[in-house]
C-alpha cells in the first residue's frame, strides 16, 4: 500500500502556508504570541520541528487563530474537523503532522485491464472520524476527474455516521453541491426503513438537497449485507466501510483506485440498484425550462399515477409550511374553482379537507403573513405550487383565501393541538422549501422558486418531512406562533383591518436562522 506523503515538507512548511494564508510575518506573529521571532523563524523554515511536544504550540495556535480576522483558515481546517474537533485542535493537527485530508488523486486505468503495469492508490482509515474523512476524500477526488462523473453510494448500515454529526453533514452537502456544479450525479441507495425521524436538524437539508437535484435516493427491500457503505466512482475509485472489532470504533474504511476493487464495487452497486425502486416521485412539479418567473412557459409534466384517488385520508399528524393555505386545507370545490375550465388532474382525495378527512392531529402550520395580507387586500393572489402543478398561472381568490383562514380559526378554537404560525416574508424565505405532510403517510414538498418538488406516499420521506417541520417549529420565535396573537391577527385581517404593507424587518427577523448560530 502506498503511503500518502506530504508534499509541503512537513509542519514547518505548513506553518509557512498558514502564515501566508492570513498574511502575517514572523515578526507580527511573534508580537501577537509573545514568542521569540527566532523560534518562529526556525519552525517556519524547518530548522526546528514543530510537534505536539513543543511547549508553546498552544500559544502559537491561539495567536494564529486570533490573527485570522477574515476567517481564511476555515476552509483549510474544515477537513480536519469532521469529527467535531475545535479549530485549535484542528490547527495543531494540521501543523504538527503530515496527514493529508484526501487521497492524492491519480488517474486510474480502465476498469478492465488484463495486462500492463499501473499505479494504484489505497488508503485505510479507522473509526468514524476516518470514515468521514474518506467521504470527503471521495468528493475531493471526483473534482479532479473529468466533469460528468457519477457517484453511487450503497448505505446499508450505520447511517448515523452521517446524521449524528451535523457539521460533517453540512460540509458534505456543501462539497457535494460543488461537485454537482461540475456535472456530477449522486445516487444514494439504502434499505427501506432508514429515516431521519430522530435527526430533525438534518432532515430539512437532506430534503432540500433532493429537491435541488443534488442527490437522488433509491430503496431496496430485505436484509442488508455486511458492509456498512460501498461507494463508487465508476472506472476511477471505490470505497468500502465495514465492521472490524480490532479497529477504532470497530469500523474500517478502505479507499482504492485499483480496478479490481472498482469492478467488485460496480457489481455490488449494480446488484442493489436492480433491487431498488425510487420510493419518491420526484419532479412532480417541475419547471422544465429552469426559469423562475415565466410561469406561462410551464409545459405539461409528469404526474404520479394514483390508483386509488378516493383513498381515505392518512391518519396522524399534519404539518405544513406554505405561503398561503392550499393542500390539506383547501376543499375539492375550491380546487376546482382555481382550475376554472381546465380538466383536473387525478389527485388523491386526502389532499383536500372535504368531509373532515384530515387526521386527528396535532397540526403545525407555518404561513407567510405578507402573502396573507396581500391576498386579503386584493381580488386574488397567485399560488406558486398550484401554478407549477397546472403549468400556468393559478390564482386563489380573496373569498377562497378568507374561507380557508376561517377554517383555520375554527379548528384552532376547537382543537388545542391545532397551531398556526405567521412568519414575515424575509424570515419565511430562509426556509427555502415549502411542504405539506401527513406523518408516515404522504407528503408534498417544493422549493420556493418552483424549480423542483417531490410528491411521495412512502413513510421514509414523509417521516423526514415531519421531522424537519418539527425542528423548524421549535426554532420559531415565540411571537410568530403565540396562538392568541395569531388568532387576533387573522380576525383583524379578515375584518379588513391592518392590511397595509408590513413594516420593515425587525432585528429579530434579520437575525433568525433555521440552524443554530454555531452551525451556520
Amino acid at each position: 500500500m502506498r503511503e500518502a506523503q506530504s508534499s509541503d515538507g512537513g509542519g514547518a512548511t505548513r506553518l509557512s502556508q498558514v502564515m501566508a494564508g492570513i498574511g502575517i510575518s514572523a515578526r507580527q506573529l511573534a508580537k501577537a504570541s509573545g514568542l521569540t521571532n527566532s523560534i518562529i523563524s526556525r519552525w517556519q523554515k524547518g530548522v526546528r520541528p514543530l510537534t505536539t511536544r513543543s511547549g508553546a504550540v498552544e500559544v502559537l495556535v491561539g495567536a494564529l487563530l486570533a490573527l485570522d480576522h477574515d476567517g481564511q483558515l476555515g476552509e483549510l481546517l474544515a477537513p480536519y474537523r469532521t469529527g467535531g474537533e475545535s479549530a485549535e485542535a484542528a490547527l495543531i493537527h494540521f501543523l504538527t503532522t503530515d496527514d493529508l485530508p484526501a487521497l492524492p488523486p491519480r488517474a486510474a486505468p480502465p476498469p478492465i485491464q488484463y495486462s500492463g503495469d499501473y499505479i494504484t492508490e489505497q488508503q485505510v482509515l479507522l473509526g468514524a472520524r476516518g470514515f468521514r474523512k474518506g467521504v470527503l476524500t471521495m468528493l475531493d477526488y471526483v473534482m479532479d476527474l473529468p466533469p460528468g462523473r457519477q457517484i453511487i453510494v450503497c448505505a446499508h448500515n450505520g447511517f448515523d455516521l452521517f446524521l449524528h454529526n451535523v457539521p460533517f453533514a453540512l460540509l458534505f452537502l456543501k462539497r457535494l453541491s460543488k461537485a454537482i456544479g461540475r456535472g456530477t450525479s449522486f445516487i444514494l441507495i439504502s434499505r427501506r426503513g432508514f429515516g431521519m425521524e430522530n435527526d430533525a436538524h438534518f432532515a430539512r437539508f437532506w430534503l432540500v438537497a433532493h429537491l435541488k437535484g443534488i442527490m437522488r435516493s433509491r430503496y431496496y427491500e430485505g436484509e442488508p449485507p455486511a458492509e456498512y457503505f460501498v461507494g463508487l466512482i465508476p472506472g476511477y475509485w471505490s470505497g468500502e466501510a465495514e465492521a472490524d472489532p480490532t479497529a477504532e470504533d470497530s469500523l474500517v474504511s478502505v479507499m482504492s483506485t485499483d480496478p479490481r476493487r472498482i469492478r467488485r464495487a460496480t457489481a455490488h452497486c449494480d446488484t442493489f440498484m436492480n433491487r431498488s425502486t425510487s420510493a419518491s416521485q420526484y419532479e412532480f412539479l417541475q419547471h422544465p425550462t429552469g426559469g423562475l418567473n415565466d410561469t406561462q412557459s410551464w409545459q405539461s409534466g409528469p404526474l404520479p399515477k394514483w390508483h386509488e384517488p378516493d383513498a381515505t385520508a392518512p391518519q396522524g399528524c399534519f404539518s405544513a409550511i406554505c405561503r398561503v393555505p392550499s393542500f390539506g386545507i383547501m376543499t375539492k370545490a375550491e380546487f376546482a374553482a382555481v382550475l376554472g375550465h381546465d380538466q383536473p388532474p387525478v389527485m388523491p382525495s386526502y389532499l383536500f379537507s372535504d368531509q373532515g378527512v384530515l387526521g386527528p392531529g396535532p397540526y403545525q402550520i407555518v404561513l407567510c403573513r405578507d402573502d396573507l395580507q396581500e391576498g386579503l387586500a386584493r381580488q386574488r393572489v397567485q399560488n406558486e405550487a398550484l401554478s407549477a402543478l397546472l403549468h400556468r398561472r393559478a390564482f386563489i381568490s380573496r373569498d377562497t383565501l378568507a374561507a380557508m383562514l376561517e377554517r383555520l380559526l375554527d379548528a384552532m378554537k376547537d382543537n388545542d393541538q391545532f397551531e398556526v404560525a405567521l412568519l414575515p416574508r424575509s424570515a419565511f424565505t430562509k426556509l427555502e422549501l415549502e411542504l405539506v405532510c401527513w406523518q408516515d403517510s404522504a407528503s408534498v414538498g417544493w422549493l420556493q422558486d418552483g424549480r423542483q418538488s417531490v410528491f411521495a406516499n412512502d413513510p421514509i420521506t414523509s417521516g423526514s418531512f415531519h421531522a424537519a417541520i418539527g425542528h423548524i417549529w421549535a426554532r420559531l420565535h415565540q411571537s410568530w406562533k403565540r396562538q392568541p396573537l395569531v388568532r387576533r391577527t387573522l380576525r383583524k385581517w379578515l375584518a379588513g383591518k391592518e392590511l397595509e404593507p408590513a413594516e420593515p424587518d425587525s432585528v429579530m427577523v434579520q437575525n433568525w436562522h433555521v440552524l443554530p448560530k454555531e452551525l451556520q
